[in-house]
């Protein structure tokens, strides 16, 4: 079983199960998913020895691990991970060196291939429409592919540093970051050829979003008591809900 970890600021988190941090899992179906995260946190350096990729086929009953980096100095270094179909998984975070880093296979996991991608930042999301078409947000831009990986193209944004981004399809899409001022959702209907601002946010740091269609999104704020925002007329109104007494730190919104 992989056991997840939390932040404690120091010495890379509480360890459970040998000192492994699990920072993401996706599932393709009920029962084959994925899982990433780190091994093995130094109390001296304050940095984990290298990064792991997990495996299940049994709808997360057991779990094998398939993949290990060693010698990494990020904690950790996988940040996020897009599943496309069986046999195509994609890793993303950063390399030892800060730059933006995707590890992939094509073969269901048995061998992997690691690359650099973009103009470097750590990752901090990925998001995919299908096996071809995706987005991977960095600290410091917004890149696209229409290839499944095999290349990626930076889009501009407005913001200085990101933190998120919720696609509908190839056109319509939300970010948020920050420009000159506070957190802030954009959204284009055009690719990302331009951006309007949606929602700026005066109260709270915005940790991530979702949108399922073009009225109805939400949006996690990253300060103690956590917010969650609601909008059902495409961001024109929004509500407040508090997640429930005892909830631990949210860090994702899915839907």
């Amino acid at each position: 079983t992989i056991f997840d970890t939390f932040a404690a600021g120091y010495n890379c988190g509480y360890e459970w199960s040998g000192g492994y941090s699990v920072t993401a899992v996706r599932f393709l179906d009920l029962e084959n998913g994925w899982a990433i995260g780190a091994w093995g946190c130094s109390a001296i350096t304050n940095e984990w020895k290298g990064a792991l990729i997990w495996k299940t086929v049994n709808g997360g009953a057991t779990w094998i691990e398939v993949a290990r980096q060693q010698g990494q100095s990020a904690s950790p270094v996988f940040n996020d991970l897009a599943v496309l179909d069986a046999q195509h998984i994609l890793a993303f975070g950063a390399d030892s060196s800060g730059k933006s880093y995707q590890y992939a296979t094509a073969d269901g996991g048995t061998t992997w291939t690691g690359t650099t991608i973009g103009a470097g930042g750590a990752i901090n999301g990925v998001q995919f429409l299908d096996s071809q078409h995706g987005w991977v947000t960095t600290s410091n831009g917004l890149l696209y592919t229409p290839d499944g990986g095999a290349t990626w193209s930076p889009v501009a944004i407005p913001a200085s540093s990101l933190t998120r981004a919720s696609f509908l399809d190839n056109s319509r899409g939300w970010i948020i970051g920050r420009g000159s001022g506070p957190s802030t959702l954009w959204k284009t209907s055009d690719g990302g050829a331009t951006w309007q601002i949606v929602y700026t946010s005066q109260a709270w740091s915005l940790a991530d979003l979702a949108f399922t269609d073009a009225y109805h999104g939400w949006l996690l704020t990253g300060a103690s008591p956590q917010t969650i925002l609601a909008t059902t007329d495409g961001g024109i109104n929004w509500t407040t809900e508090a997640p429930p007494p005892g909830t631990p730190t949210l860090n994702r919104l899915a839907f």
